[in-house]
């Protein structure tokens, strides 16, 4: 009869025990390995612009009330405003950030003007083309989403397990050099490490969503056109035998004899805007739109497809909120896009004064104290 109370035959055998230990040491040399190879190319680990840091922030512009100072619109406005700059500015208000790469704005501020608990202030980045119909982004249904997610969670009495699980994986990952800028450790060693010629890592998200781009680490021209066939929706090949003037004056005519788009959608979808924005206004809230800078061969493209005659102008008519173009001041005031549609992060802070001055000629006011 065995002296112990528990048997042997439950604990792991000393060989299994080994294999384990053998198998978790591994683990472990193959991430510190992946680790020091990325640090070695230069990469850096960041915050992963998540779900659950996106529902985080929408819960925070709620709660802060009218202290609250709102960013809804595409990547534009998340790599160009410099949210430290704006709580420099207006210390009375808290900016939040809660824009998404590549995806139209029109879910979020609908969720925003159906919430009773949101009467903050509120800046759109708006895009003619993120709402005239003309395109159709798979992406938009995570706008949808993440609003619809977010009202769920409000409606759930408990803080759902699932969220916290997603927030300690963040967490984990925003420590990691092999998840950052939304890498997976398989693409990181394939792409940033194995390859002949690496990903660089010109993108930083922070802890608050803001988002830096350093293009001096870009490989150039050939950047520029990927983003440039990005924008136009055709792929460029670059040969770098052919004098780059002429590549770019061959891109300008190419805009140029592009076909004006239908401002019917357009028109439709500007209604439904000023609804929203009405809604807002009704509870107290404050809105604005911006066009953020713009510049060259993607600011003629934008001139092209959506003449302000026929889009800007009868937004301006029949939105009752500011509309404002910063992106003309901008240009005045000499900011220029390394890739003709986003800011520097050098630029970020003084861009951002720029607008905040804009804004506040516009009617921005911090709240009253309440007594």
């Amino acid at each position: 009869m065995p002296s112990s109370t528990f048997s042997s035959d439950r604990l792991p055998s000393t060989p299994l025990l080994a294999t384990l230990q053998s198998a978790f040491l591994l683990f472990l040399l193959t991430v510190l390995a992946l680790e020091l190879g990325l640090a070695a190319r230069g990469i850096r680990p960041n915050q992963e612009d998540s779900e659950s840091l996106w529902l985080h922030e929408r819960a925070r512009a709620d709660a802060l009330g009218s202290r609250a100072l709102v960013m809804i619109g595409a990547s534009r406005i998340l790599l160009d405003t410099d949210l430290s700059e704006m709580e420099r500015q207006m210390p009375e208000l808290e900016p939040v950030q809660l824009a998404i790469d590549g995806v139209s704005f029109l879910p979020i501020l609908r969720g925003l003007a159906q919430d009773r608990d949101f009467h903050g202030k509120l800046i759109i980045d708006f895009n003619d083309d993120l709402i005239d119909g003309s395109r159709h982004h798979t992406t938009d249904s995570i706008a949808a989403a993440w609003e619809h997610d977010f009202e769920e969670d409000r409606a759930h009495p408990w803080p759902r397990f699932t969220r916290m699980e997603d927030r300690l994986q963040d967490l984990v990952r925003s420590h990691l050099r092999a998840y950052a800028d939304g890498s997976r450790p398989w693409s990181a060693l394939t792409h940033r490490i194995l390859a002949r010629h690496p990903v660089v890592q010109y993108l930083l998200v922070q802890h608050n969503r803001s988002v830096d781009a350093d293009y001096q680490r870009l490989p150039e021209p050939q950047f520029y056109l990927y983003r440039m066939g990005s924008t136009l929706g055709v792929e460029i090949d670059y040969d770098p035998r052919i004098p780059w003037p002429l590549v770019k004056h061959t891109l300008a005519e190419y805009i140029a004899h592009l076909p004006a788009h239908s401002n019917a959608a357009y028109l439709h979808n500007i209604a439904r805007l000023n609804d929203e924005i009405h809604a807002i206004q009704q509870r107290g809230g404050w809105v604005a739109l911006i066009v953020s800078p713009t510049s060259g061969l993607v600011r003629d493209y934008i001139e092209e497809q959506n003449p302000r005659p026929s889009f800007w102008n009868l937004l301006v008519s029949r939105v009752q909120a500011p509309a404002l173009r910063i992106d003309d001041l901008a240009l005045q005031e000499g900011f220029l896009c390394p890739d003709d549609s986003h800011l520097d992060r050098h630029d970020k802070s003084a861009y951002t004064d720029l607008l905040m001055q804009q804004l506040r000629a516009a009617g921005l006011e911090a709240p009253t104290p309440r007594h």
